[in-house]
């Protein structure tokens, strides 16, 4: 069973609007979830500049370290205020998506909230920046946040990828990983009576002509009958009403979006599957472009993935 009682938020002290926190503390508040507010950083000067004198750096370490959760007391407090659990924690970490997940690890939270914010493919392969090693790494769900506040009776969009008989799959766990939190947030908040849309997207026969032979319609739309049954047969058996799943054609990415925007979604829930590194740089990956092209928050599920980056 899929629960919420720990939330862990990661705060960018340097930007001057901090949406993640709210969100979390929204999370926090219908789950009556315990909630943690965590900065991860590093200053280079610290490292170069004084590069000698080993005992400066380990007080420079600390002070910035005290700095930053003086900081984020100051964000907690009215939170605080309003009667949710709420802690702080600071860490010098060179590597950020490492200390993260170092935190994740000793943590144990349930959920992972931080901001959203939009980079390209060469960024992505150029840095090392946290959304991105998080998506591939954390062991929990991500909550990516792209809106200030939360929308009254907006629905929830969970993206389904193809499933096979196979109840082993990585797909199908996934799958049924994702439903579980849609159905969670469902239960938790205000919108109850606003079920989720669930949506599959099946690939445009335009878009595999050129690696078809002739003759090959037919089997193709064989075939994407018997992957909607398999799906329906799916979420009637996670307890969801069938009618909810829709099926459209296209690119995944820009159908997933165009049905979220169209239906004013407040999130997309959508699961990462365990592509490499290079072949996600390389050939991009489904969840990144919908984390980078969603007007909505969007909600990572990760069932299996490791605490550790390879690496």
């Amino acid at each position: 069973m899929i629960t919420i009682k720990r939330i862990l938020v990661l705060e960018d002290l340097e930007q001057s609007q901090h949406i993640a926190l709210h969100r979390a503390a929204q999370f926090a508040e219908q789950n009556k979830a315990e909630l943690e507010v965590f900065n991860c950083g590093y200053t280079p000067i610290i490292e170069t500049a004084i590069l000698f004198e080993k005992d400066i750096q380990a007080r420079a370490r600390q002070q910035y370290i005290k700095r930053a959760r003086e900081k984020l007391e100051v964000l907690a407090a009215p939170y605080r205020d309003q009667g949710l659990k709420i802690n702080t924690d600071a860490q010098w970490e060179k590597s950020v998506p490492q200390g993260v997940l170092n935190k994740i690890e000793a943590y144990q939270p349930d959920l992972v909230v931080l901001h959203n914010h939009h980079r390209g493919r060469l960024s992505r392969f150029l840095s090392n920046y946290t959304e991105w090693q998080l998506v591939k790494y954390s062991p929990v769900p991500l909550l990516l946040v792209r809106l200030e506040t939360e929308t009254p009776h907006a629905p929830t969009v969970v993206a389904l990828e193809a499933l096979t008989e196979d109840e082993t799959t990585e797909h199908y766990q996934i799958a049924k990983h994702s439903l579980a939190v849609a159905q969670l947030l469902a239960s938790t908040t205000a919108d109850a009576k606003h079920p989720a849309h669930l949506i599959h997207c099946h690939q445009s026969h335009e878009s595999m002509a050129a690696f078809l032979e002739i003759g090959t319609t037919d089997y193709l739309t064989k075939a994407r009958r018997t992957q909607e049954a398999l799906l329906q047969k799916f979420v009637a058996e996670q307890g969801m009403d069938t009618a909810l799943l829709h099926f459209v054609e296209g690119h995944p990415v820009k159908e997933i979006v165009r049905y979220a925007d169209n239906h004013q979604a407040q999130m997309i829930i959508i699961g990462s599957s365990g592509k490499s590194l290079m072949e996600k740089v390389v050939l991009g990956s489904t969840v990144q472009e919908v984390i980078e092209h969603a007007s909505c928050d969007v909600l990572v599920t990760k069932p299996y993935a490791s605490y550790h980056m390879a690496g």
